[in-house]
């Protein structure tokens, strides 16, 4: 997904769809990122 960023931000001068993408992708980690806090916490309050 970065290398497509890329591709339409400087090979296809397409700034605003790369920027675009680049929110999508950060909410993704994010996500990704509150889930996976998530389940170290419950798997620390198991033991």
């Amino acid at each position: 997904m970065v290398y497509y960023i890329f591709q339409r931000a400087y090979v296809n001068n397409q700034g605003g769809r790369a920027a675009a993408t680049a929110v999508v992708l950060f909410i993704m980690v994010i996500v990704i990122s509150v889930i996976n806090f998530q389940l170290m916490r419950l798997s620390e309050r198991r033991k």
